[in-house]
């Protein structure tokens, strides 16, 4: 997939699972949702690319200066941080998970009150819309004057694959029954 030239400064493009059929607008659903909710979530669209739809996601780590330069910011995911393999990024394989995220925020963060409380929003959030692929890899420090957590750019439910769900479904809580709902206000 090509992007305009100097996109690739600003934007991240991302296909997603093609053969999960809705997956893109899922996605956006879930980061929009996420957004109105005023949750740390990039700004995103939905583009095609003749038969192909992805998301255009704007990057969170890059830094545009008053001179139109575009300069890259550092960033580790937590199983960087933790010095954790990425193929054990589920905390059942030794992955970080909620209290060692909690307890990297706290040692890592310029203000780890405010970090935490994004991350625990962020944990309440995937659980309320069936996100069954929240991991280590998936939330991530980020460098700038002072390091924070940075914004979540994946997050998707597994709700829709309830009905139909096979054993051999990518998304391992695809068959979880989630008896919790929840409306968001227009107002």
């Amino acid at each position: 997939m090509d992007l305009p030239r100097g996109a690739a400064d600003h934007a991240h493009s991302k296909a997603l699972h093609q053969a999960l059929e809705g997956s893109v607008e899922n996605e956006l659903f879930c980061l929009r949702l996420a957004a109105r909710l005023k949750l740390p979530v990039p700004d995103v669209e939905m583009r095609r690319q003749g038969a192909i739809s992805f998301l255009l996601i704007e990057r969170y780590d890059r830094s545009r200066h008053d001179d139109g330069t575009i300069s890259r910011l550092h960033q580790e995911d937590f199983c960087q941080a933790l010095s954790v393999p990425p193929e054990l990024k589920y905390e059942e394989e030794g992955g970080p998970g909620t209290e060692r995220s909690l307890d990297l925020i706290d040692r890592a963060t310029a203000r780890p009150a405010a970090d935490r409380l994004n991350f625990i929003r962020m944990l309440i959030f995937h659980y309320l819309v069936g996100n069954a692929d929240a991991h280590g890899k998936n939330y991530a420090l980020l460098y700038r004057a002072k390091c924070r957590t940075s914004p979540r750019f994946m997050t998707s439910s597994a709700r829709p694959l309830t009905r139909g769900w096979r054993k051999s479904s990518p998304w391992p809580l695809a068959g979880a029954q989630f008896r919790i709902r929840f409306s968001c206000s227009t107002g």
